[in-house]
């Protein structure tokens, strides 16, 4: 089965130095948490230059010897601008974008029933070569770990990704990629009351698969009434269940037309505005709760209904409180008024 363990605490950091990359660990390392912001910053009046640098986070761990055959990831939620992971002095995954989380696959080189060092190299330079840098940006970058680190071990035969669309019917098509194409997949979808509104198993013939489900008199989500459904699926093979994961979607209808925007077929005056995720003092390294009353500011003490992430994804945090209480988000890739070459485009 999955087990996620969040990785947040007891980091060890310090200006880069190449001796890191041989396990040595300075004097100067200072005891750090996740999230974190490479320079502490003034409140005014710096000059963003003093952002940039080169730095080391220094984890160590241990591996269970339980985790054997096991898949064991770590997965970043946001590491600006660029990274480079070294596991027991090996690198392991190199990673350019400092809005988008990532995974890495440590299983080959975990030490199991030892202690590992995980050294995470981070570039916090202006990158033009990285969205969403390369032209004029008008807010800052700021650097560092930022948002949270967690390991997810799970057995090589595991779910790995799932992904619903809603169109305002009661036609709901649920996307479910597996690592393998043998086994089967058991999916329920329970209202916001907890009740089974759809269920269904089929066997697994491909590496994706696609359910369409039927939910009866469906509960749109709309900005007085965010209802929200729950979707888990379960991964058998031999009867055996390997892995699970939920989802919380809702059934809305959002269209543009010629005279304004309609949400489930009534017409709405938007009135939002754009959010930048950064903070005083600590640039974009605030954690879970503020990001969840950053979203109720929002919506009950500025009365938006609509929220623009200026210009790029943000906090998972953040948007799922969106979602619970009736806040529209207009989200962004990494940019602002410029498109770089292929290559930028890709990352």
């Amino acid at each position: 089965m999955r087990t996620n363990i969040p990785l947040n605490f007891n980091w060890m950091f310090s200006i880069y130095n190449p001796s890191h990359l041989e396990g040595v660990i300075e004097n100067d390392f200072k005891t750090i948490d996740l999230p974190h912001n490479a320079v502490d910053i003034p409140y005014s009046n710096f000059d963003e230059k003093m952002t940039h640098g080169i730095f080391s986070y220094v984890k160590i761990f241990t591996a269970d010897e339980a985790w054997k055959n096991q898949l064991i990831r770590i997965l970043f939620e946001g590491v600006a601008h660029q990274a480079i992971i070294y596991l027991n002095k090996k690198q392991v995954a190199f990673h350019q974008g400092g809005y988008t989380p990532f995974e890495v696959d440590l299983s080959p080189d975990l030490i199991y029933g030892e202690l590992n060092e995980l050294l995470v190299v981070v570039d916090t330079h202006e990158n033009p070569g990285i969205p969403p840098f390369g032209g004029v940006v008008d807010y800052l970058g700021y650097g560092g770990i930022y948002r949270e680190v967690s390991l997810i071990i799970t057995p090589k035969l595991y779910i790995k990704d799932i992904f619903i669309q809603t169109d305002g019917t009661q036609n709901v098509p649920i996307i479910i990629e597996t690592a393998s194409s043998i086994g089967e997949l058991v999916v329920t979808i329970f209202n916001d009351q907890k009740l089974i509104v759809g269920h269904k198993k089929t066997l697994i013939a491909h590496t994706e698969t696609i359910l369409d489900f039927l939910i009866d008199y469906p509960l749109l989500w709309d900005l007085k009434t965010p209802h929200l459904y729950t979707v888990v699926v379960e991964y058998y093979v031999t009867q055996k269940l390997y892995d699970s994961i939920s989802e919380t979607f809702g059934i809305r209808k959002a269209e543009f037309k010629k005279d304004g925007f309609y949400l489930n077929g009534k017409r709405i005056k938007l009135r939002g505005l754009n959010r930048h995720q950064s903070y005083p003092y600590v640039g974009y390294a605030m954690p879970k709760q503020a990001q969840i009353e950053d979203a109720e500011i929002l919506k009950n003490e500025l009365f938006v209904n609509i929220v623009r992430t200026s210009h790029y994804p943000q906090s998972k945090h953040f948007l799922k409180r969106c979602d619970e209480i009736g806040l529209l988000v207009f989200e962004e890739i990494p940019g602002w008024q410029h498109i770089g070459d292929l290559s930028w485009q890709e990352l």
